[in-house]
């Protein structure tokens, strides 16, 4: 992909300048032109990124949207395995969507080169500030802005619970079968010890599946255990009607689930360095999409720009809740998740993990839950030891 060449002039004063062109980053950007309608001269600054991504999230029906070209698969039904039974939940405002991250990378460079957007495809090496201004040196030059919006990786601490995972795209004889992605099977081949397991699995085509071992763990595994847990599923699952030879990776990565450490602490972040995954799942598309529409109001009106909390206090609650339960039960979450895929009907269980519907999908989901783990949990945020 070619992006177009600009002249800087030496004095020339951004007003926004969005570190990191990642999803985020390329999708404010892209909404900041269009929003602003030409009022706002924006920076983006950060290499392509042409990695393979898949981004999967819950999308209520009636709401549009803008990144249709890139869906790969959407469903109104989604399935769970623990402890040999199958558990379909079926929704009905919502649906479970899966986009190639990758498509929707290079559709929104695309935009950015027709538009008025100065974009520097450089590594950011260092910003500091002025009375005035932000000076952010790159690999390629200085850029100079007077606000700075931050969605670079962040760094993830030891002592952060991770997920890991590991996706392949396999390509079968014949038609799989599978009309629902399978969101969690917890009854696999382990990757490891002292961690949470199990095989995400979406039919992406009649004989093409996307399927991914992954781990919660506060420790990090090899990628050859996460292979194996594959290779063992399939075996199970396909061994008739899966092609060896047409077997490869598409994702190999880990996604923060509790605190993060940012680039640039001082700077207003968006995505996951601005605290766009949601702790107790992973997921981090729709946080980091209400974080985008919060910091457009506050540009388009000319204001400062502040911090956005992606979730609600109830959401971050029960989220801090989850991460103390991990530090001494982990062990329970299977419970957990097979509990509220047995009792909560699809909408309940994406209001939920989404943070939306208000308090009800909430205390649905404590209901649902095994009690004692969280109850103790909780009692020791609320009362520490000393």
């Amino acid at each position: 992909m070619r992006l177009k060449i600009y002249l800087l002039r030496m004095s020339e004063v951004f007003d926004i300048a969005i570190l990191g062109a990642g999803v985020t980053g390329l999708r404010l950007t892209n909404r900041l032109l269009s929003q602003a309608g030409g009022d706002l001269r924006v920076a983006l600054i950060g290499p392509v990124d042409a990695r393979q991504q898949r981004i999967s999230f819950w999308h209520e029906v009636s709401q549009g949207h803008d990144y249709q070209a890139a869906i790969d698969g959407r469903w109104s039904a989604w399935d769970f395995r623990h402890r040999g039974c199958m558990m379909t939940q079926q929704a009905r405002r919502c649906e479970y969507v899966s986009i190639d991250a990758l498509v929707l990378k290079q559709q929104l460079e695309m935009q950015l080169a027709s538009s008025q957007c100065y974009r520097l495809a450089a590594m950011v090496q260092q910003v500091s500030q002025s009375s005035l201004n932000f000076n952010i040196a790159s690999e390629a030059g200085t850029v100079v802005a007077r606000q700075v919006i931050d969605t670079r990786t962040p760094y993830i601490p030891d002592n952060c619970l991770k997920q890991q995972f590991l996706g392949v795209e396999v390509e079968l004889t014949s038609p799989h079968g599978l009309k629902n992605p399978i969101l969690m099977d917890f009854d696999i081949t382990m990757v490891a010890a002292d961690a949470v397991n199990f095989i995400y699995v979406l039919p992406i085509g009649e004989q093409r599946l996307f399927v991914e071992a992954t781990i919660f763990s506060y420790d990090v595994a090899a990628k050859t255990d996460f292979y194996r847990a594959i290779d063992d599923w399939l075996d199970q699952h396909f061994a008739e009607s899966i092609l060896r030879n047409d077997q490869h990776e598409a994702e190999f990565a880990t996604i923060p689930m509790g605190q993060v450490r940012p680039i640039e602490p001082s700077l207003v972040g968006c995505g996951v360095g601005g605290g766009a995954t949601r702790a107790s799942t992973g997921y981090a598309f729709k946080g980091a999409e209400r974080q985008i529409q919060q910091l457009l109001l506050q540009a388009v009106s000319e204001r400062r720009l502040q911090h956005v909390e992606a979730y609600s206090r109830r959401a971050r609650l029960m989220d801090a809740i989850f991460l103390e339960v991990t530090k001494t039960d982990i062990q329970v979450l299977p419970e957990l998740f097979g509990a509220m895929a047995s009792r909560l009907n699809g909408d309940d269980f994406a209001d939920f993990l989404s943070d939306s519907g208000g308090w009800g999908p909430l205390i649905r989901t404590i209901l649902a839950a095994p009690k004692w783990p969280f109850i103790k949990a909780a009692g020791r945020l609320l009362v520490p030891r000393r």
